[in-house]
């Protein structure tokens, strides 16, 4: 099973109706519309960002460190951000919290972490 499908089923599952869930329903589309390779892809680019410590501690077993909204911003771009914006029906001033919020919980989910 590959790692899109791993988020189907996620978004699919009782808390497919969560913001979790939702961001893992779009997220697939999203990346792709803006270049990059699935989950590998992005976790490459939050590392570039300057995110690799964040994403090391959400891929294992101890808790998932935070990420601000405005360290989402500069690292994925207004552009993506506002792509999942308007995936989701909010306003494109909060999305960058949403997405802050809840990836860590499905990068996590994704690569076999803790989702704490």
């Amino acid at each position: 099973m590959g790692l899109f499908d791993n988020l189907i089923n996620l978004a699919e599952s009782p808390a497919g109706q969560s913001a979790m869930g939702q961001l893992a329903q779009h997220l697939p589309d999203v990346l792709s519309q803006h270049g990059i390779n699935g989950t590998q892809g992005l976790v490459e680019k939050l590392e570039q960002g300057g995110l690799g410590q964040a994403v090391a501690s959400w891929m294992s077993d101890g808790p998932n460190q935070k990420v601000t909204a405005e360290q989402i911003e500069q690292t994925l771009g207004t552009s993506m951000v506002n792509s999942l914006a308007q995936k989701f029906g909010i306003d494109p001033t909060k999305a960058n919290q949403f997405v802050a919020d809840n990836l860590p919980q499905i990068i996590a989910a994704l690569h076999g972490g803790q989702p704490t």
